[in-house]
Order: structure tokens, then C-alpha cells, then sequence
């Protein structure tokens, strides 16, 4: 974005304060991911380092069946309330919303974002997987640090051949420390895509994890753009959707795996595992969930967790805001089969809320991982 001209900053991710702000103007019966982040605009306006009349709120919406539509109507009603009423919201999203202006991204930065995304997956992965293990502490977080900083000059550039001695280069350092080699409990941490990667909203489940000697293996972001690529694809073949997002459904899936092929080169072989192709993952559900389930997290999240038991992962946390309807169908709804189907499955369903008390979450966790197989 930077690179584009635009003075763009990401807004650190806000604890329980931000919650308690965002609450002051969000109803409490909407999603927990709408109080957090229009917690986190508020009061980043508030602090006076951004000027409302010049700045722009940037903002992302899945759509579709979900509360998680009313996201950018909900934060111009905030900001309106809170006195910015002169401060835009720019959609990133191909939704239409009253109170917001689309944001139309440029082919070079759509490339450059990609890398970036990727770089990330990667990083995620090399990170989780060596540092419950790692003999010298500190060792991954340096690395991952060092790490991010290439990244980042790469990202700036938009080099694919940097991209990929990178990606190689990445893989072989993780690969280099040190490890304790005895196996820990394995916990995959599958749900609704805020939760799920913001540390604040999810109270730092992957600290809490490792804390109690497991290791928490999280899915790669990409999935879930692969899963909204293909979802106008399904619509065309048996929902009667419109061809034109069909066939670029299948232009971003054929691009987005390519630029995935060096990351599963250099993953091949090692411990850390290989990313897994949408189309593998869509099989894997088989006769458990439709891919008509659209809204949210759909199928993908019924995926997620099918391949990690594959995988030999038998731990999961599903988390979700508390009433999260497609997360309720398409993950606590096939929990039952999958306990059939999956011998020894220990999962839990874990709802956030700003009114959730931590200590009993904790708890909950800390059972799971009393009972957790490695």
C-alpha cells in the first residue's frame, strides 16, 4: 500500500479495551469481531495521531449469510455517534454497502498483498512447529523476526525469484535450530477467521496452548481466500450463479496455487508439513457437509478440521464469536460425525464474546490439554 503512495497504517491489535469502547456503540447481539475492530478504529482516532477530517477507515467483510455483513454499516453508524462522522470506510470487498466507498486495488499491489500473505502462511507455519520444541529459547522468535524484515523489503519490491530463494532459505534456517525432538500434543485451532488469527480476540490461545506443553498448529490464510474463490464456482455448476465470477473463480484458484508450488517444494520432506490444495480439502468432506454451506466459514471449516485428523492432529479448538450461526452448522453441527468417524477425536467448541469470563476459557483449555494425545 505504501508503495502505491498511500500513508497506510495497520492498527495494533486491540485488547479488552477495545472491546469495552467498541461496545459503547455496537450492540452487544452483534459479532464479537465488529466490537473489536470498531473498538480498535475508535480508538485510534480518539488518540489524536490520525486527523478524521484526512483519514480513511480500511475495512474487510466476508458477506454473505452472516452478521458479519453488517460490518461496515455498523462502524459508519459508530463513527457517525462518536463525532466522525467526516471519516470514510473503504470497503475491501465486492459487497455493496450503504455508508462506505468501494476500494479498488491495483494490479501491482494485489501481487505485492499476495507475497505478503504467503510469506506469512510460511512464517506461521516455521514458527508454531519449532518453538515448543526449540533447545534455546527466544531462538524461533529472533528467527521469525529477522525473517519478517526480509520479507517485508521483498514484499516492497514484488520479486517473485526473491520470493522464492526465500521461501527456501526460510524453511532451511527453521529447519537448522535446535530441537527437542520428544513429541508434545499437537492442537489445531480451526474457526471464524478474526478469532482465529487475532491474539487479543482469542485471549492468546496460542500462548495458553504451548504454556501447557502442546503445540498449536493454525491452517494457512490462504485457504480461506482459495474457499471464497471457489464458492462462485460451485453457484455456477449447481446453484445457478453467474458465469463471470465463475471463471474468476478459477483464474484466482490456478494463480494462488501456483504461487504456492515453492512453498510446498521446500516444505516437502520436512516436519513442518505441506499446504494442502483446495481441491484436496473440498474431497475431504465427502458426504459430511455440502459446499452449498457458503456462509462464513462454510465447508472450509468442516475441511479444516478433517484434514488435521488426517494428519494425525486429534486435538481441535474450534473457536467462533458466541452465536455464530454458520460456525454452529458447520463446525459444533458435524462434531458428532466426526467423533464417529474419527476414532479418539478430542475437540472443543469455544465461544468469544465481549461478556465471555477468561478464567473459565482458560480452564476449558487447560482440560483439553489434560486429556490431549500427542
Amino acid at each position: 500500500m505504501r508503495r502505491e503512495g498511500l500513508d497506510f497504517r495497520v492498527l495494533p491489535e486491540g485488547g479488552r479495551e477495545s472491546v469495552e469502547l467498541g461496545l459503547r456503540y455496537v450492540n452487544n447481539d452483534a459479532c464479537y469481531p465488529a466490537m473489536v475492530v470498531v473498538g480498535q478504529f475508535l480508538k485510534a482516532l480518539r488518540s489524536g495521531e490520525f486527523d478524521p477530517e484526512t483519514t480513511d477507515c480500511f475495512y474487510a467483510q466476508t458477506g454473505g449469510a452472516c452478521r458479519a455483513s453488517n460490518y461496515v454499516p455498523l462502524l459508519r453508524r459508530a463513527l457517525d455517534a462518536a463525532g466522525f462522522s467526516r471519516t470514510r470506510i473503504l470497503a475491501a470487498n465486492a459487497q455493496g454497502n450503504a455508508g462506505a466507498e468501494k476500494f479498488a486495488m491495483k494490479g501491482g499491489t494485489l501481487w505485492r498483498a499476495m507475497l505478503g500473505m504467503l510469506y506469512g502462511d510460511l512464517l506461521m507455519r516455521l514458527l508454531y512447529r519449532t518453538r515448543p520444541y526449540e533447545l534455546n529459547k527466544g531462538d524461533s522468535d529472533k528467527l521469525y523476526g529477522a525473517w519478517t524484515e526480509k520479507c517485508r523489503l521483498n514484499v516492497e519490491r514484488g520479486s517473485w525469484g526473491r520470493f522464492k530463494a526465500d521461501v527456501s532459505g526460510m524453511v532451511g534456517d527453521f529447519a537448522d535450530i535446535p530441537i527437542d525432538p520428544a513429541p508434545k500434543p499437537r492442537v489445531g485451532i480451526v474457526g471464524e477467521i478474526l478469532v482465529k488469527y487475532h491474539d487479543n480476540a482469542n485471549e492468546h490461545l496460542v500462548d495458553v496452548i504451548e504454556s501447557e506443553g502442546g503445540e498449536a498448529v493454525v491452517s494457512d490464510i490462504a485457504n480461506f481466500l482459495l474457499y471464497c474463490l471457489y464458492d462462485p464456482v460451485y453457484a455456477r455448476e449447481k446453484l445457478s450463479g453467474p458465469l463471470l465470477p465463475k471463471l474468476f473463480g478459477i483464474a484466482g484458484i490456478g494463480i494462488l496455487e501456483r504461487m504456492r508450488r515453492p512453498m510446498r517444494l521446500a516444505l516437502r520432506g520436512t516436519r513442518f508439513g505441506e499446504p494442502h490444495d483446495i481441491r484436496d480439502m473440498l474431497g475431504t468432506v465427502g458426504d459430511t457437509v455440502s459446499p452449498a454451506n457458503q456462509a462464513g466459514e462454510g465447508w472450509l471449516l468442516s475441511a479444516e478440521m478433517m484434514r488435521l485428523m488426517d494428519d494425525g492432529i486429534r486435538n481441535i479448538i474450534c473457536i467462533q464469536p458466541f452465536a455464530c450461526l454458520p460456525n454452529h452448522i458447520t463446525g459444533k453441527g458435524v462434531m458428532k460425525e466426526l467423533r464417529r468417524v474419527y476414532r479418539g477425536a478430542n475437540i472443543l467448541a469455544l465461544d468469544y464474546d465481549s461478556g465471555v469470563s477468561n478464567v473459565n476459557q482458560i480452564n476449558r483449555i487447560k482440560l483439553l490439554m489434560a486429556s490431549a494425545v500427542a
